[in-house]
């Protein structure tokens, strides 16, 4: 039952207990404007009420100053705003935003901002290794293109043309830019209040672009031997335990010898492995067969890392040419997830091992090209022994890792 505190006149501030630990959140709302409600959540009581004091004493002070504006000057402001069909309360917020930061003037340049954004990230209980380093990629590269101007100067068509013409590349990656700019916005605008608090500021005010569902592709059984010829020793564990295993390329990379469970025949990936902090088996007798021969003769210690080649994408263009055999990104696990739904035709079990929802599973993993019950039971075959056979058979060059 939430409780409420009433001793505020401009703010709301109750207490609910959460769901899965008991614990308090304190829920604090108010509204700057009619019909828009702010609100902020806080773990930390003494920070709430805080917050709670700091905001009932701006509005109080706020409502407190409309009493000793003139009155006729304020009739004829409000008469023009309505004139030119705009809000009063715009044209106040666009004043402040072009001539004060909450009341200050100091500039504080896209460089300043950008590095204490990138900075909060640095929280490994709130974000993961893999978070913080995409934003301060994305970061530098604003940085990078407008790191001296201050944080108000950019406008909204600014920033959409810097995310066309100079981030570029796939939807996807501008997708990704546009959505670490829109949470840089709002970090500044809420957390450090260097933006008026209600209105959105210019980074938030972009426009992500529509990312195109791309169709799934998998490897025939063959192309799979075939690149599995023309891959080496060091990253040979990297292309079955994605093929064979359903672990994601991230994933594959935090392996470590402890995860490998060899009188199972599987691998047991913690929250600190899987990128849905969800702990999952993958092998093991619900798994590929032939996952457990390619990881026959593991020699690594606990700490020691499955995969020996840590920068896998640098040899896949040279695997892919050796072999004959375009490279198809994500399609070692789109494979594993085609063939194993396939041949064992039980979604909740190939989604617990490949680490997606069943819903998922079903929509866009069936149905895929070339997918059919022989080729599920040929590519759950394939082994060490059967790629080294194609190879003699096929007058290829021996594997390194025979």
């Amino acid at each position: 039952m939430p409780v409420r505190k009433a001793e505020y006149e401009h703010v709301s501030l109750r207490t609910e207990e959460r769901s899965d630990n008991g614990k308090p959140n304190y829920i604090l709302t108010w509204f700057p404007l009619p019909k828009h409600r702010m609100r902020k959540t806080f773990s930390d009581k003494g920070k709430a009420e805080f917050e709670a004091g700091r905001i009932e004493k701006l509005m109080a002070h706020g409502y407190a100053s409309v009493t000793e504006l003139p009155a006729p000057e304020m009739a004829l402001f409000v008469m023009q705003c309505k004139q030119m069909n705009v809000k009063p309360h715009v044209v106040m917020q666009f004043y402040l935003a072009q001539h004060s930061t909450n009341g200050s003037g100091e500039k504080i340049s896209i460089r300043d901002a950008g590095n204490a954004f990138v900075e909060s990230r640095n929280d490994r209980e709130r974000f993961s290794q893999l978070q913080y380093d995409s934003v301060r990629y994305q970061l530098k590269h604003l940085i990078r293109s407008m790191g001296d101007l201050d944080i108000r100067q950019p406008t909204v068509e600014m920033l959409d043309k810097y995310i066309k013409e100079e981030v570029g590349g796939a939807p996807k990656t501008r997708w990704n830019h546009a959505t670490t700019l829109i949470c840089f916005g709002r970090w500044m605008r809420v957390k450090k209040k260097w933006f008026p608090l209600n209105s959105l500021c210019a980074f938030e005010e972009l426009e992500r672009p529509n990312v195109p569902k791309k169709q799934k592709v998998a490897y025939t059984p063959e192309e799979m031997t075939r690149l599995l010829v023309f891959t080496p020793t060091s990253l040979i564990r990297w292309m079955v335990t994605g093929a064979f295993g359903g672990i994601r390329v991230a994933e594959r990379l935090r392996l470590k010898g402890e995860h490998w469970q060899p009188d199972h025949g599987q691998f047991s990936l913690g929250a600190d492995i899987t990128k849905t902090k969800t702990e999952r088996i993958a092998g093991g007798s619900a798994g590929f067969p032939n996952l457990l021969d390619w990881m026959t003769g593991i020699d690594v210690s606990d700490q020691e890392s499955i995969v020996a080649c840590r920068n896998p994408y640098d040899w896949t263009p040279k695997i892919a040419k050796a072999s004959g055999v375009p490279w198809k990104h994500n399609a070692l696990r789109y494979s594993f997830a085609s063939y194993h739904l396939q041949k064992y035709k039980n979604p909740p079990l190939t989604a617990m091992l490949d680490g997606h929802s069943v819903e998922e599973m079903n929509s866009t993993y069936r149905g895929i090209k070339g997918v059919n019950d022989t080729t599920a039971d040929a590519y759950a075959s394939i082994t060490r022994a059967s790629v080294i056979e194609y190879a003699r058979e096929h007058q290829l060059t021996n594997p390194e890792w025979a």
